[in-house]
């Protein structure tokens, strides 16, 4: 499992300038088409997190996720679901 913080200051500005924002936000996701965190606040669907920001391109073909948010921001748990239990290392597979 591999383990993801995004402080709230990362955030887009209707979320990291209003910070209470946070906690009226509902259905949030990660769009894997986009590579974004998106929900609702309000009445509006928002995108409050761009993981291009940082150069990542997000895949769910072997992972799934829990995401979690409050005031200190988003906390996101990325679950592996492929089997690596037959992976060698590069020395190993140079002895062989």
């Amino acid at each position: 499992m591999l383990t993801l913080h995004i402080p709230i200051e990362d955030l887009v500005p209707e979320i990291s300038q209003d910070p209470l924002n946070i906690l009226k936000l509902r259905n949030v996701g990660i769009d894997y088409a986009t590579s974004t965190i998106d929900a609702v606040l309000g009445k509006y669907y928002i995108t409050i997190f761009y993981f291009s920001d940082y150069d990542i391109k997000l895949s769910n073909r072997w992972v799934d996720y829990k995401l979690n948010w409050g005031e200190a921001g988003i906390t996101i748990q990325f679950i592996s679901t492929k089997d690596v239990s037959n992976r060698t290392t590069r020395s190993e597979q140079i002895e062989h």
